[in-house]
């Protein structure tokens, strides 16, 4: 999380540094392997969606770690998130 807010500059979304953006964080989320594929993942998702339309944020941001694959999968291809640029 430390990171994440250190490089608030350094993020671009939409073409303005985080920090100048209205955005609320996700995560991070953890799903038992019992419950994988039963879209619990997608109704926290949704959920953090419609609270950042609520509080009116511009973006919803997700820290995932570099090599985190699955989460990568489920985020950006799954949930149609995007990678903010530096």
């Amino acid at each position: 999380m430390r990171t994440l807010l250190d490089a608030q500059d350094v993020l671009r979304w939409q073409g303005r540094p985080l920090r100048k953006v209205h955005w609320l964080l996700y995560g991070p989320v953890v799903v038992d392997a019992a419950f994988r594929g039963r879209g619990v993942a997608r109704g926290l998702f949704t959920m953090a969606v419609a609270v950042a339309a609520q509080a009116r944020a511009e973006a919803v941001v997700a820290f995932i770690e570099a090599g985190n694959a699955p989460s990568w999968r489920v985020h950006v291809d799954g949930f149609g998130m995007t990678v903010p640029t530096q």
